[in-house]
């Protein structure tokens, strides 16, 4: 069910050891197995199939390598933000899929009546 796996002592994602990744691109870092994630999303919504929403983007702007991977897989994304809605379209989302929850937000006085 996921891709990260001990080889004689040595974590390995994917077939490719963690220490070999560090090495070429320095730490910290975020490791993603794209076949973990995908698996992942669609076991969680395979009894749901209408709700196959991700808010991975809302952590970091730089962990958009969910959205990416699950975006094929028919994900859409709950976002709270303008910057958001640009990385989900930007990871393929489609806008159909995309749900703005404005939680927390406030009529500004040019809104008011």
């Amino acid at each position: 069910m996921h891709d990260f796996h001990y080889k004689n002592g040595e974590l390995h994602c994917e077939g490719v050891p963690v220490r070999t990744v560090a090495q070429r691109v320095g730490t910290p870092f975020y490791l993603y197995s794209s076949n973990t994630l995908a698996n992942h999303f669609g076991h969680s919504t395979a009894p749901l199939p209408a709700c196959r929403t991700l808010s991975a983007s809302r952590s970091s702007p730089i962990r958009t390598a969910p959205c990416c991977i699950c975006s094929p897989e028919g994900a859409g994304a709950d976002i709270v933000s303008g910057g958001e809605l640009f990385r989900a379209l930007r990871a393929g989302i489609d806008p159909r899929k995309i749900v703005y929850a404005g939680v927390g937000k406030r009529r500004t006085r040019s809104s008011t009546p």
